[in-house]
């Protein structure tokens, strides 16, 4: 008897089931998981992006950064405590294809971003928002959807699963 409140014990105490197996990294995709023809957009040292962003893709955790990405987003910078990480990456095809994450302190303040997310622009053709837990993954297009952006969409529920 012992041994099973142990067991329940330890599994209680070591497991947070409210944070996602999955980490912001693993959606910073690599060549070999891309789609045909596409490829991640290199940065020149001439092109001034926003937020401080430095490289393709970019992942950083400062809140500068957040605040700025939040922003850019067109979100409120409220939530911005409560978020971890955000990540940036642009892949081009015959058009650009992007990926914000943001990686949070908790799946209640991840859904509220969703949930603000698509208050600001609830008919998004070019978007499309995921979420797991603690994640959210916004996949975004400058046009109609290709074939790329749907195998990249592919790619992300299969990271999610």
């Amino acid at each position: 008897m012992k041994l099973v409140f142990v067991i329940i014990l330890s599994v209680l105490c070591f497991q947070n089931p409210t944070i996602s197996n999955v980490a912001l990294e693993d959606f910073i995709f690599s060549e070999q998981e891309l789609p045909r023809g596409c490829k991640l957009k290199p940065i020149l040292s001439s092109d001034k992006l926003p937020c401080g962003i430095q490289s393709n893709p970019f992942i950083s955790s400062d809140s500068d950064f957040l605040v700025c990405f939040m922003r850019m987003m067109h979100l409120g910078s409220t939530l911005v405590p409560d978020i971890e990480k955000g990540l940036f990456s642009v892949y081009e095809d015959t058009s650009e294809i992007g990926i914000f994450g943001l990686e949070t302190s908790s799946p209640e303040v991840a859904k509220q971003i969703k949930k603000d997310m698509l208050a600001n622009n609830p008919n998004d053709p070019n978007g499309k928002i995921f979420l797991s837990e603690n994640i959210l993954i916004y996949l975004w297009q400058d046009q109609a959807r290709n074939q790329s952006f749907n195998e990249i969409e592919q790619l992300i529920k299969t990271k999610l699963d």
